[in-house]
Order: C-alpha cells, then sequence, then structure tokens
C-alpha cells in the first residue's frame, strides 16, 4: 500500500474533527488548534482541507502556526516535494506561494501584512498593508529565517540562516546573505 495513502487514511479523523472545528469554531480557533496538533503526517491534509492549496509529498516537520487572514487559510499554495521544519510561522492575510522541491528550514516567519491595530495612535500615519510571498521552485530557505513585504525568490536560491528578507527580489541561482546578493554557479 502507498505510504501517501496510509498517511491520509489515518488522517481522516483529523481531517473531520478540524472541519468542524472550524465550522462551528471560525479560523482562529481552527489556527490554535493546528498548532498544537501532534500528527504532523495530517497537517499538510488538514490545510488543504481548510482552504489551503497543497501539492502531493509535502512534509511538515513539527508544529506550524497559521494565522489566517481574511480569506481564512486559502492565501496559503504549496505546491509537490517541499519540506517545512519545526515552527514555520505562515500569516496568511496576503499571499504565500511555495514552489515545488523546496525546503523550509526549522524557525522561519512569513509576514504578509503590517498593521499597527486599531487602538494604535500610529495607525493614523501608518495604514494597514497586505503584501505576497513568492519562493519558486527548488530553493532552500535556511533556520530563523524572516521573510515579508512582497519579497520574490525565483529559483534555485538560498537563504542563508538568521536573516531578514524585506522587499527583496532575489534573482535565480543566487544565495542572499549578509543582506547581499551573490551568484551561484548552478547548473542542472
Amino acid at each position: 500500500m502507498n505510504k501517501n495513502l496510509i498517511k491520509y487514511i489515518l488522517s481522516i479523523p483529523l481531517i473531520l474533527k478540524f472541519k468542524l472545528y472550524k465550522i462551528i469554531f471560525g479560523s482562529n480557533f481552527t489556527s490554535n488548534a493546528l498548532s498544537n496538533i501532534n500528527f504532523h503526517y495530517a497537517t499538510p491534509y488538514i490545510l488543504k482541507t481548510l482552504g489551503s492549496t497543497i501539492g502531493s509529498n509535502v512534509t511538515i516537520i513539527g508544529r506550524i502556526t497559521v494565522a489566517p487572514g481574511l480569506k481564512g487559510f486559502s492565501t496559503l499554495t504549496i505546491e509537490d516535494n517541499v519540506f517545512i521544519g519545526k515552527n514555520v510561522f505562515f500569516d496568511l492575510a496576503g499571499e504565500i506561494l511555495i514552489k515545488k522541491n523546496t525546503a523550509i528550514s526549522a524557525n522561519c516567519t512569513f509576514i504578509t501584512h503590517g498593521d499597527p491595530g486599531w487602538r494604535s495612535e500610529i495607525n493614523r500615519y501608518y495604514k494597514s498593508n497586505i503584501w505576497s510571498i513568492k519562493i519558486y521552485d527548488n530553493c532552500w530557505i535556511g533556520a530563523n529565517v524572516l521573510i515579508s513585504r512582497n519579497t520574490t525568490c525565483y529559483s534555485s536560491c538560498i537563504i542563508a540562516s538568521g536573516e531578514n528578507v524585506i522587499i527583496e527580489t532575489i534573482p535565480e541561482k543566487n544565495l542572499y546573505k549578509r543582506n547581499k546578493i551573490k551568484k551561484l554557479d548552478i547548473k542542472y
């Protein structure tokens, strides 16, 4: 029997539970419950059930946190053969696209909006913004990386561990390290 089929069959009770959570309690409660799930093999199937677009052979190791925006979970797209490490945070106010064969290491954060909150006096000067993040094929995002504000990382790029990537376009086959972009000699 296919390994993915076994994972799916084992995930069915959790999928039904999370569908019920979303209907009864809404997206925020469902998101909190998702971040506490212990059966990580089920996370891709649950995300798909909640409205995200999830490809095949997506591996999520450990807990992830998903903050749904006004469109719920539908702004998250993860294509085939993507690996996501422990403690990754996805802010889904804007679109997040992760294309195939990409690896996202532990403790990464994806922020798609900036909002000082309606209670803050600063909201008169700084209005809410929503952005998108696009990570294309065959990329590797190192541990503890923060990605925000309309970042696009084109195919076969590496973002070094601990970087903060804000408003950047990283061209194909490049390394982003210490706020500099360096061409990689990748041939395939």
